[in-house]
């Protein structure tokens, strides 16, 4: 059992654990106790529900360390540009992190290619973080936001911008674009891309995954 005392709102730290513990009396987990927010040192944050009491606007309680479901989460990922078919690309650099907050979920990525190589086909950028909702009323789980692009390519197929979206059951999304030739918002191909393609955003969706 690990004892700990702090006020509401009050961040400190965890017993020689490296732990962090948020204390908001007023927030209840399911059987009504008050809980935690829980941040290790690698950023990542759960709830813990807590025995307690408060007096005086302190916060005295045991953490059993016996966690609820998460309903936040903060991370990295490696995020990947693929296509329908061929080879593999190769990459200057590629990160992400997400976050999610119950079941919604924004990931962001910076991607740069060193070679596409010989691929072909539709674009997508895939194995995110969780999988998409199944459960939704629409035809899409979520979208792709892009904050900029870069050594896309010129001639008809020069894109002059870009979004995309994410489908049901799902952890791959599309990538679409407005090309300079049409005003039609279609998805992207490798004769969009080039050796050297940069792209970086958000992708914005819900999950039912809630581990």
């Amino acid at each position: 059992m690990k004892n700990i005392i702090g006020p509401q709102g009050f961040v400190s730290n965890g017993p020689q654990d490296g732990t962090n513990y948020l204390f908001i009396p007023e927030l209840k987990a399911p059987d009504n106790l008050p809980f935690a927010l829980i941040v290790d040192g690698n950023g990542k944050i759960t709830s813990a529900p807590i025995s307690s009491s408060s007096t005086s606007g302190s916060f005295v309680g045991t953490f059993s360390g016996s966690l609820i479901n998460p309903q936040f989460d903060l991370d990295t990922w490696v995020p990947k540009l693929s296509f329908t078919t061929g080879g593999t690309c190769t990459y200057l650099h590629r990160t992400g992190t997400y976050y999610r907050i119950g079941k919604l979920v924004t990931a962001f990525f910076d991607i740069q290619l060193s070679s596409k190589d010989s691929v072909t086909g539709s674009a997508y950028i895939v194995d995110l973080p969780y999988t998409s909702s199944n459960g939704i009323l629409t035809s899409i789980a979520g979208v792709v936001s892009i904050g900029t692009f870069h050594n896309m390519a010129t001639g008809p197929s020069s894109v002059v911008g870009i979004g995309g979206s994410i489908g049901m059951n799902s952890i791959s999304a599309s990538i679409h674009g407005i090309r300079s030739s049409q005003a039609d918002f279609e998805q992207l191909t490798d004769a969009n891309f080039t050796n050297t393609s940069k792209i970086a955003g958000m992708i914005t969706y819900l999950t039912d995954q809630l581990d």
